[in-house]
């Protein structure tokens, strides 16, 4: 097994460990106190693991979910053992995987593995690896994004406004003639409730008149709207979105945000970040949902887009939509996003709704 060269200073994602119990027979590996929690990063598709000793040793492998791996590399420096490992995940579409390391087989350094030499190092921790964010994922969520122009006419004069939606469902209408297309899109209400005009742009120049579908949660800020077409225009359902299940998520995993804050100038722009809080409360002044009797469920995290960016989506690696962003926090450069298990609910039930 080859040393790494360098310790790694640059890192894709990000792997939680947490060790259930304490590590029995040790030995010569004396782990500090504090290692019932290490957060640390890692490179896609594996585990970093540093591991206390007083010496060198040869480690052979690792038993991780019942399977021997030996396709790691490591260094050894300053008594610590860091270990890259490389693990598989059990499928594509997701953004994370548990994994259960059991034991650490090794030997004495300078010899030869043999069975009389060979001991066991008893670990059982559990650890999270997450997925890398990628580009051509991101890319194709950008196509799903839009821009919404609000035009409220107003007693007291007209007010223009900005926001973003995603468009999560297209649906053919055809008639003798022609054939068109419908898009669903959900947004925030705030983004849409007093528009007298909807402008969805599909691009930073290109736009459609919108409608309002309605809403069916009072205290959620979701509202859906839709537009017709006769271009066909990629939506969520085209590639990962799914109506029927929940995509979970959890504490520092990777996301990005992607939304138009400040208008067309800034189409679609993508913030990379992780997620801070998962069960942040959020409330609006002088508003008819989300109260401060009544705060509004959020995910909290550092994917800070701005102002204009209300509407658009949070997403996992593998391109999963997890939340809708709808509030921001300005002195934290924080982010609020409507789950997905608030925002997948009342997707659903407007859609049956309107029978589509």
């Amino acid at each position: 097994m080859k040393k790494l060269k360098k310790i790694f200073k640059t890192f894709n994602s990000f792997l939680i460990f947490t060790c259930l119990a304490f590590l029995a027979g040790c030995g010569f590996f004396d782990f500090t106190s504090d290692f019932s929690y290490i957060t640390s990063e890692g490179i896609d598709n594996t585990i970093i693991l540093e591991v206390k000793s007083k010496e060198e040793y040869q480690v052979d492998s690792f038993l991780i979910d019942g399977v021997l791996v030996d396709d790691f590399t490591y260094i050894y420096d300053y008594f610590i053992f860091v270990f890259e490992i490389k693990v598989d995940f059990q499928a594509e579409n997701v953004a994370f995987q548990e994994f259960k390391i059991s034991k650490l087989y090794y030997y004495p350094n300078g010899s030869e593995k043999t069975e009389n030499n060979l001991k066991i190092l008893n670990l059982d921790l559990d650890v999270i690896s997450f997925k890398s964010l990628n580009q051509e994922i991101i890319d194709y969520s950008k196509t799903c994004l839009i821009g919404i122009y609000n035009y409220d006419l107003g007693v007291d004069g007209s007010n223009e406004s900005w926001g973003s939606g995603i468009k999560i469902k297209r649906v053919l209408m055809s008639d003798s003639f022609i054939s068109r297309y419908r898009y669903y899109i959900i947004t925030n209400r705030h983004v849409v409730e007093n528009a007298d005009i909807i402008g969805v742009y599909v691009t930073s120049e290109f736009r459609y008149r919108g409608h309002k579908i309605g809403y069916v949660d009072n205290n959620s800020d979701l509202e859906m709207i839709y537009f017709d077409s006769v271009f066909k225009f990629n939506t969520l359902e085209d590639q990962t979105f799914d109506f029927l299940s929940l995509t979970p998520y959890v504490l520092k995993q990777p996301i990005y945000s992607v939304g138009s804050p400040g208008g067309p100038k800034n189409f679609n722009k993508v913030i990379t970040g992780e997620i801070v809080n998962l069960e942040a409360s959020v409330y609006f002044e002088n508003s008819k949902y989300c109260t401060v009797k009544n705060p509004c469920l959020a995910i909290g995290t550092t994917a800070y887009l701005g102002a204009g960016s209300s509407g658009g989506g949070l997403f996992d690696a593998v391109g999963n939509l997890i939340g809708v962003n709808f509030a921001s926090s300005k002195n934290t450069d924080i982010s609020f996003h409507i789950p997905i298990e608030i925002v997948l609910p009342i997707i659903n039930a407007i859609l049956a709704e309107i029978d589509v």
